[in-house]
């Protein structure tokens, strides 16, 4: 973001820079920008004894440093939140997501206990301290079925996306099921399956007992959610899974090299030169760079003409509809979501 580098000669003293500084955090968060959440936050500390009495400007500079694995920070800012708002929910769950993360269920616990005490409608706290009772009594794996379908999943917090998965799983669903069950009727037996973005392979299991590939390849930028989602296939292994599962330790964009994701040094590629099979459906999730992985993807997509499901950030939503009217694709479904659209892809008619 462009104006990160304008707003960072800003003096944090000045009253009216602060507030644009302000705005910018909320909405770097606000957008899911996770790429530039940890300028974000070293911009916003500046200015924090400016802002100190800011409800929404406290919450962004907490989930910037959870999200950028600054516990401490987190927390600090979270009890900032709950104490400007001790009875709204999003200062005790921030609390008990930075606990789970540093590996402190039982804080957690208390921390969201107290919320649901506090607070006159806590809805959003229950699933969070399901997962925190899980594993402050060392529950580490759950079990559930799904539409007649046993799962099996370990439980991780290792980020944003992992507690989420945990959250649901916990509960006794998957993640995205409306999406996933549309996928399993329109798809039927699905012979390569490509998914960039695995999260802790909520997808991938569903996609093994559901969508039968002979082959299922799947990247993602994190080695974390790598062996998350190699670990919660190996627990779901059966008689009845005939799949080739390769897995890949990269980022995907549209050009080969490098990248720094949340300080971490990743390989970077491109679809087009990593698969020169057939694939028959793509499915992507990466966070707001799908514009990028699509523009690395063209050989594949006109070489196989894959279904798609892809997640688009609002933001990409309008280069994402032009992509496809230039490759020849239509949404033939939409999902709309809190903070995001996937959308069901498929060649256009002739």
């Amino acid at each position: 973001m462009g104006r990160l580098l304008a707003t960072e000669a800003a003096d944090p003293a000045d009253p009216r820079a602060a507030l644009a500084i302000r705005d910018l955090v909320v909405e770097i968060v606000s957008g899911n920008h996770f790429p530039h959440f940890a300028a974000a936050f070293a911009l916003g500390s500046r200015c924090g004894s400016t802002l100190k009495n800011d409800l929404g400007f406290e919450y962004a500079l907490g989930f910037t440093a959870w999200v950028d694995r600054r516990t401490d920070q987190a927390i600090a800012h979270a009890l900032r939140v709950v104490a400007l708002a001790k009875h709204q929910a999003a200062g005790y769950r921030l609390l008990g997501m930075a606990h789970l993360t540093a590996g402190r269920p039982t804080e957690a616990y208390l921390a969201l206990s107290a919320g649901l005490a506090s607070c006159p409608r806590p809805e959003s706290l229950t699933s969070f301290r399901i997962l925190a009772e899980n594993l402050m009594e060392g529950r580490e794996q759950v079990a559930l079925t799904v539409d007649g379908v046993p799962y099996r999943f370990a439980l991780s917090c290792f980020n944003g996306q992992a507690m989420e998965a945990a959250v649901v799983h916990s509960g006794g669903s998957l993640t995205e099921l409306t999406e996933l069950r549309f996928l399993r009727d329109a798809l039927g037996k699905t012979p390569v399956v490509l998914e960039v973005g695995t999260m802790v392979g909520n997808h991938t299991v569903f996609f093994l007992k559901n969508l039968a590939p002979a082959r299922l390849i799947a990247f993602d930028a994190d080695v974390r959610s790598i062996g998350q989602t190699q670990l919660n296939c190996l627990l779901n292994d059966g008689d009845d899974i005939h799949t080739e599962l390769v897995l890949h330790h990269k980022a995907v964009g549209e050009r080969s090299g490098r990248i720094n994701l949340i300080g971490v040094e990743v390989e970077l590629t491109t679809l087009d030169a990593e698969i020169h099979e057939h694939v028959d459906f793509l499915k992507v999730d990466v966070d707001g760079m799908e514009l990028g992985l699509l523009e690395g993807a063209r050989a594949l997509i006109a070489r196989c003409r894959p279904r798609m499901l892809i997640e688009v950030s609002p933001a990409n939503m309008p280069g994402f509809e032009a992509f496809l009217r230039e490759v020849g694709y239509v949404v033939e479904r939409r999902f709309e979501r809190d903070v995001d659209t996937n959308c069901f892809a498929v060649p256009a008619p002739a």
